[in-house]
C-alpha cells in the first residue's frame, strides 16, 4: 500500500482551519500517510489518490484501461478452441439429481473447470512523488484538506512561517490530463522536486527527463509473466517567479510563486479488440495532450472540469436533518459514529460520496467501474480488481439510474457487449450451448472461461444476471434505440443461454437451471461433507425468469417477434420450477432441496435475488413470500459469518429490509455499515482492512430504496423512512417511468414536494395509504400536497 511521510515526525499543527461552507465537502486537519486516507479524483478513466502532504507528498494516479493479459494453461492460447466439457455436465447432472453431490463437485473440480487460467489483474499507472522545501520547526497553521464533492476538486492550504500555501488538483473533463495548481502567498516561495515511480515497473523502467521542464515513465502491465497494456506517462511543470529544471528523471523548481503540475497518460489499450493493442506512439500522445493543455490553458480546464462534473452531482440534493452543520473533520464524524449513532450528515455524505465516485469512475465511454472504482496503488490487487460478476459488478450500477446517473450507466453495458464474443465461445464450445456465457470474473482483456473451484465456481449466470440491467435502464429512460440496438441483443443471447441450460428434473418433470453454485456459499451434506453444486438453486431459476420476462417485455415494447425463440421461451416460463420455495423453518430455500448452509450468516443473498436487485417477488404481489425473505434476511444477519458485515453486503440487506417496507430494520444496517465499514475518506472497507467499492454504491441504493421505490411499477413515496430521519428533504430522485422527485418530511411524515414526468407516462403514486393516478406531459410537474392529504 502507498504510504507518504507528509510531515516530519513531531510536527505541531497550530490554529485549526475554519470549517468549510459546504455539506458536500469531506475534510480534514492533517494530510494523508497512507492510500486509504487519501482522497479520490476522477474523470472516468483518468483519476488519482490526493494525499495533501506539506514536506512530502504523493499523487498515486491509474488509468482504467491498464490490464494485464490473461494467462492461460500451459499449451492453450486465446485464439485455441476451448475443451468440449458437455459429456462432464451431463454426467454432474445425473449425479446431482442421483443425490451425489459430493462426486458432482469433485468431477466438476476435475473434468470441467480450466486449471491454470487467470483472467487479468487491474493494475496503477504510477505515482507522483514531491518533495517541498518547507520548514516545519514552528509548526503548521490553518492545515485543511478537502474534497469538494459537487466540483470534484481536491484542495490543500496550509500556513507556514507567515506564508499561506494553497493547492488544488482536479481531473480534466474527457481527456486523460491531472492537474496541480499551487500558489505561496507571504513571505516563502514553492521550491523543491517532483519525480516519478512505478512498483514492480517492467524492465525496470525509471524515469526521465524528456526536457528541461518534463519528466516521463513507460511501463507495461503484468502478472504471472503475461504483458498487457503498455503505457506512458509525462509530467510538465509551469511556473511564475522562479526557475524550473529536468534532470534524470527529477523536476527541480525553485523560488516560484505558482506552480502547475500537467499529469498526462497514453495506453495502447483497445477496448473493441482487447488482444489487438493500438497502433500508437505513446510518447506523441502525451506531447499532444501537453500541447493541448497549453493551448487551453489550466483555469479553462478547471472550469470545464467543473461543470461537467457539478451538472452530475448537483441533480441530487439530501438533507437528512435540520441545521446540519460540516464543522467537523470528516475522519472524525467516521470514528464518532463508532461510538454512538451516526450523525445524519454523515448518512447524508456517504449518500453523496456514492455518487461521487460513480461520476469519477464511470462516465460515457470509459471502462466501468471495477471493485475499486478507478482506484487501485497494488500490482497486485485483491481479487485483481476485477469485474466480479456474481454480484459486484452489478451491484456498482443499480443505484445509477435512481440516483439521477442514468449515463454513468452506460461503460457496464459496454462491457457486457465485449463479452458477448468470448462468452457465445464458452457456451458453444464448452458446454454445446447457445447464447453466452459468464462466470464469476472477468478483466480488460473480456475474457471468461470457467475456472476456480468451489464454491464460487462452477458459475455460468453472470452474462443472463448482468442483462438484468437493460430492461432497468429502459424503465427510467425508455430510450428505444438503445432497447433495440444494445439492449435486445444481450437479452436475446441470455434467453438462449438460459433455456439451453435447464434440463427436466426427472423427479418433478419441471425445467431446473444447472449445474451451478449458489455463490459463494456451501451446503452441508448428511456426513458432514460439505459441496457447493446443484440443479435449479433459487438463483438460478429466479435470474432464468428476469431474462425470460424481460426478453418478452422487449419485444412487446419494440412490436417485433422473434420466433422460434419466442415460444421457447414462453413455453419454458410455464414449465420452469419455481423459483422461490419455502422451507419448513419459513426461510426462503437457498438451493433446490433444503439443505444446511455451512456457514448460517454467509454474506451472499443469492436465494432473494427476487426480491432485489429482481422485481419478480414483492409487497403488492406475494406479501406471504415476502414474511419468508424476512425471515431469510433476519436469520442471516443474526448468525456469524458476513451477512450485512461485508461493506457490499451490509448495501445488500439494507436494499432488502427497505424493499419489505421496514425502515428501521433498513436503517440498523445502514448505522452497522457506517460504525464498521469506512475508511477515514470514506471508501468502503471489505474487512478487515481491504477497500471495495461496491460498499460504497450498495449504500447509495439501500438509502435512495429508503426513500423512494417504483420497482412494483408504482412510485411509493417514503417507503421506508426510519424514525431517525424524522425531518429532511431530498430532490432529484428518479422513479421508474421517467419521474423525478422532490420530498420534505417533519416528524416522520411528508410535508411537501413535487413530482415531476420527464416523458409524460401515467403512473400511480402511493403514500401512507392513499393510492392516485397521475397523468402529467413531458415536462410537467404536480405538486405533492395537492396530490395528498398531507394534514
Amino acid at each position: 500500500m502507498t504510504v507518504c511521510e507528509p510531515v516530519p515526525e513531531g510536527t505541531v499543527f497550530t490554529e485549526p482551519a475554519s470549517a468549510p461552507g459546504s455539506l458536500n465537502v469531506l475534510w480534514y486537519r492533517q494530510p494523508a500517510s497512507k492510500w486509504i486516507e487519501a482522497l479520490p479524483i476522477g474523470n472516468g478513466s483518468f483519476g488519482g489518490m490526493v494525499f495533501g502532504g506539506i514536506t512530502r507528498d504523493v499523487l498515486q494516479f491509474n488509468h482504467d484501461t491498464i490490464w494485464s493479459k490473461p494467462k492461460y494453461p500451459e499449451g492453450m492460447t486465446y485464439e485455441d478452441r476451448l475443451p468440449d466439457r458437455t459429456a462432464a455436465i451431463e454426467e454432474v447432472r445425473r449425479l446431482i439429481f442421483a443425490g451425489k453431490y459430493a462426486e458432482a463437485d469433485e468431477l466438476i473440480k476435475n473434468d470441467v473447470l480450466i486449471k491454470g487460467y487467470q483472467w487479468g489483474s487491474y493494475q496503477p499507472f504510477a505515482t507522483l512523488e514531491s518533495t517541498y522545501d518547507v520548514d516545519v520547526s514552528g509548526g503548521v497553521g490553518q492545515y485543511r484538506n478537502q474534497l469538494d464533492m459537487g466540483t470534484g476538486v481536491v484542495s490543500t492550504q496550509y500556513r507556514v512561517a507567515g506564508t499561506l500555501y494553497h493547492r488544488e488538483v482536479f481531473a480534466a473533463s474527457g481527456k486523460n490530463i491531472l492537474v496541480i495548481r499551487m500558489s505561496a502567498e507571504g513571505e516563502g516561495d514553492i521550491t523543491g522536486s517532483f519525480t516519478l515511480s512505478r512498483d514492480a515497473n517492467r524492465d525496470n523502467y525509471s524515469p526521465v527527463s524528456v526536457s528541461n521542464d518534463t519528466i516521463s515513465i513507460i511501463g507495461q502491465a503484468e502478472n504471472m509473466n503475461e504483458y498487457g497494456v503498455r503505457f506512458q506517462s509525462m509530467v510538465q511543470a509551469v511556473g511564475t517567479g522562479g526557475e524550473i529544471t529536468s534532470a534524470d528523471g527529477v523536476i527541480h523548481v525553485r523560488g516560484l510563486r505558482e506552480l502547475t503540475l500537467f499529469i498526462v497518460g497514453a495506453t495502447d489499450y483497445n477496448q473493441t479488440e482487447p488482444y489487438q493493442p493500438l497502433d500508437i506512439d505513446l510518447a506523441a500522445a502525451c506531447e499532444k495532450l501537453l500541447a493541448d493543455v497549453h493551448d487551453e490553458g489550466a483555469e479553462s480546464l478547471q472550469a470545464q472540469a467543473r461543470k461537467d462534473h457539478g451538472e452530475l452531482f448537483g441533480r441530487v440534493d439530501l438533507r437528512l436533518g435540520h441545521d446540519l452543520n460540516n464543522d467537523v473533520p470528516t475522519d472524525e464524524l467516521i470514528a464518532a459514529a463508532k461510538k454512538s449513532d451516526p450523525s445524519p450528515l454523515l448518512a447524508s455524505q456517504v449518500y453523496q460520496f456514492g455518487r461521487y465516485l460513480l461520476i469519477c469512475s464511470s462516465r460515457p465511454g470509459s471502462m466501468p467501474a471495477n471493485l475499486q472504482g478507478l482506484w487501485n496503488d497494488r500490482i497486485s490487487p485483491p481479487w485483481y480488481s476485477d469485474y466480479h460478476y456474481n454480484i459486484n459488478v452489478q451491484m456498482n450500477y443499480w443505484m445509477a439510474e435512481t440516483a439521477n446517473l442514468s449515463e454513468c450507466h452506460l461503460p457496464y453495458f459496454d462491457l457486457l457487449e465485449g463479452l458477448v464474443p468470448h462468452g457465445k465461445r464458452v457456451a458453444s464450445e464448452m458446454f454445446g450451448v447457445r447464447g453466452f456465457c459468464v462466470p464469476h470474473a472477468t478483466g480488460g482483456y473480456f475474457t471468461v472461461v470457467p475456472t476456480g473451484s468451489a464454491p464460487y465456481a462452477l458459475w455460468t449466470m453472470g452474462g443472463a444476471w448482468g442483462t438484468q440491467h437493460v430492461m432497468e435502464h429502459y424503465r427510467f429512460t425508455e430510450d428505444k434505440t438503445f432497447l433495440r440496438e444494445r439492449g435486445l441483443p444481450l437479452l436475446r443471447e441470455a434467453a438462449l443461454f438460459c433455456l439451453d441450460w435447464l434440463v427436466e428434473n426427472p423427479q418433478t418433470g419441471k425445467l431446473v437451471s444447472g449445474p451451478d453454485v449458489s455463490p459463494e456459499n456451501f451446503f452441508l451434506l448428511d456426513d458432514g461433507e460439505r459441496a457447493a453444486i446443484d440443479m435449479g438453486c433459487a438463483m438460478n431459476q429466479q435470474i432464468t425468469w428476469q431474462v425470460f420476462t424481460d426478453y418478452l417485455e422487449a419485444l412487446k415494447i419494440l412490436t417485433v417477434t422473434e420466433q422460434p425463440l419466442e415460444d421457447e421461451v414462453r413455453d419454458a416460463l410455464t414449465r420452469l420450477a419455481d423459483p422461490v420455495q419455502i422451507g419448513e423453518d419459513g426461510r426462503v430455500m437457498e438451493w433446490s432441496a433444503e439443505l444446511e448452509e455451512r456457514v448460517p450468516g454467509h454474506r451472499h443473498l443469492s436465494q432473494l435475488f427476487a426480491f432485489c436487485p429482481g422485481n419478480q417477488y414483492h409487497r403488492l404481489n406475494a406479501p406471504e413470500l415476502v414474511e419468508a425473505a424476512v425471515r431469510s434476511v433476519d436469520y442471516r444477519v443474526s448468525k456469524p459469518g458476513g451477512a450485512g458485515k461485508t461493506g457490499w453486503s451490509a448495501g445488500w440487506v439494507n436494499a432488502l429490509y427497505a424493499r419489505f417496507g421496514m425502515g428501521d430494520k433498513a436503517y440498523g444496517a445502514l448505522v452497522r455499515f457506517l460504525q464498521n465499514n469506512l475508511f477515514p475518506d470514506m471508501l468502503a472497507i471489505y474487512p478487515p482492512d481491504l477497500f471495495q467499492i461496491d460498499g460504497n454504491f450498495g449504500y447509495t441504493l439501500a438509502l435512495t430504496e429508503m426513500l423512494l421505490q417504483s420497482h412494483t411499477g408504482e412510485i411509493d413515496l417514503l417507503p421506508a423512512l426510519p424514525e431517525a430521519w424524522g425531518d429532511g428533504r431530498v430532490s432529484g430522485l428518479v422513479a421508474r417511468g421517467g419521474f423525478e422527485v422532490r420530498m420534505e418530511w417533519q416528524g416522520g411524515k411528508l410535508t411537501g414536494g413535487s413530482i415531476r414526468s420527464r416523458l409524460g407516462n401515467p403512473g400511480v403514486v402511493n403514500y401512507a395509504g392513499q393510492r392516485i393516478e397521475i397523468a402529467l406531459g413531458a415536462g410537467e410537474s404536480a405538486d405533492l400536497g395537492t396530490l395528498f392529504d398531507l394534514k
